[in-house]
């Protein structure tokens, strides 16, 4: 996994938190301190890119994002919140080429 380009996450302390927690829920202490959301927490989309792909039957943790919307000049005029699906590391198997 250390191959693997960083995400550019920009999240909140609170929507780390709340993935932390999650994880801790799941799998423990040890691996809540283990959480990088830059490294080992990904979309679906996300890990696919990496070479990797979710487990059959796997749950996906839950977080949130801010989409921006942009008038017809590219600024931003407003936002919206959408809850994205997460998957954990532990959560992968590597995909046969």
């Amino acid at each position: 996994m250390d191959n693997i380009k960083p995400t550019n996450y920009r999240g909140s302390v609170e929507n780390y938190l709340a993935v932390m927690e999650q994880i801790r829920n799941r799998w423990g202490d040890d691996e809540a301190k283990r959480y990088d959301p830059k490294r080992n927490a990904r979309t679906y989309a996300a890990w696919r890119e990496a070479g990797l792909r979710v487990k059959r039957g796997e749950t996906a943790l839950k977080s949130t994002t801010f989409i921006p919307i942009e008038n017809e000049r590219g600024e931003v005029i407003d936002t919206y919140k959408k809850t994205i699906s997460l998957f954990y590391y532990l959560q992968l198997e590597r995909t046969i080429a």
